[in-house]
Formats: structure tokens, sequence, C-alpha cells
């Protein structure tokens, strides 16, 4: 609870509101703001508040943690490593880190200003696994949008595939991804896709 005698944030006390923003790492203003909105401060108001807007600890070229053991556990690299790559390193990805966004985008043949725009909207939420799940969006979308062969038949795309051989467009591609990933082979056919049907 916030009182005279101080704060207490996710069971730990602070001697002050100040003291408690300047442990997370956020604008004692925001804190301010969000707890004048309740009417009667609880202690999971006050838990809310500082989990929706507190600031991670380290930032890694757009990858934001929440402190510096969970960067160098997610990066698999030790305090010296970090320290001398900081200012290079981008993200890790299905296993591998990338030193640049364009060797990412080589690597999954996706254009790297599509991803660069795409992690400038993530922002300071670009969490490791919200970027994770960002390029994984964008390796579907251009998958789906490009020209593909299925059972000796072009299409211009997915979706045009499972419009003219007659399925649902979530059937076709969840079947495509299950089965394939990202990729599949060039031309195959409908018991390939379907294989139990």
């Amino acid at each position: 609870m916030l009182d005279d005698n101080g704060i207490v944030v996710f069971g730990v006390h602070y001697p002050s509101l100040d003291a408690a923003c300047e442990e997370y790492g956020i604008d004692i203003r925001i804190v301010r703001n969000r707890l004048r909105k309740y009417k009667k401060l609880s202690q999971a108001h006050i838990n809310r508040t500082f989990n929706l807007v507190r600031a991670p600890k380290i930032v890694v070229n757009g990858i934001c943690f929440r402190n510096k053991d969970a960067a160098l556990e997610y990066l698999g690299i030790d305090e010296a490593t970090l320290a001398q790559k900081l200012p290079t390193m981008v993200i890790r990805y299905q296993g591998r880190t990338y030193q640049t966004v364009k060797e990412l985008a080589d690597t999954i043949g996706v254009p790297d200003n599509i991803i660069t725009e795409r992690l400038r909207r993530l922002g300071r939420f670009a969490t490791p696994k919200r970027l994770e799940r960002c390029i994984d969006g964008i390796r579907k979308e251009q998958k789906l949008t490009q020209p593909v062969r299925i059972a000796n038949e072009e299409f211009p795309s997915v979706y045009s595939a499972a419009r003219r051989l007659g399925l649902q467009i979530d059937r076709l591609h969840d079947a495509l991804f299950s089965r394939f990933g990202y990729d599949w082979p060039d031309n195959p056919s409908m018991q390939d896709i379907f294989p139990t049907e």
C-alpha cells in the first residue's frame, strides 16, 4: 500500500513512491497519473500500475529485457561478450543470434524494410517472445501472398489456391504450415498436404 511509511510493490517495501519508480526505471508522473484514477487504492491497483508501466532494465537494439541476467540467458552469452556486442547485436530468432536486421532478412527470405518497420512499431514493447511472434507473422504473410504451385497447378497465392480448390483458406494454410513449416515443397500434392484424407 501507499502511505506515509512508503509503498509496497510486489511484496517489496520502498521508502517512497519516488524510490519505487527509480528502482523500476519509470517516470513518477506516469505512475501518479495512473494511481489517481482509482477511487479506493488497493495493493492490486499498485501492482497492476507498476506492471503496466515499468520499463525494461536493458534494451539490446530494440529487444527489451527485464534485467541483464535475462538478456544474458536469452542470448546465451557471458557479460563480457554482451558488453562488446551490445551496439551491434539485434535479435535471436529460432535459436540463432543475428547481428543485423539485413542478416536476419536474408536468412528467412523477407525484405529487411518490412522487418525494420515492424520492429519500429513494437518499440519498447519488443520483448523476445513478441519479436519471435512478429517475425513468424511476417514470414507467414510473405509465404501466403507469394505465387504457389499445388497439385500441378499455379496459383497467385495460397488464398486464391484455396478458393479455386474449394477449400477454406484457414484449412489450407493451417495444413501447409503444420505439415511443412515455412519451407514447403515446390509442388505438393493434395495427398501430401492432407495425408489422412
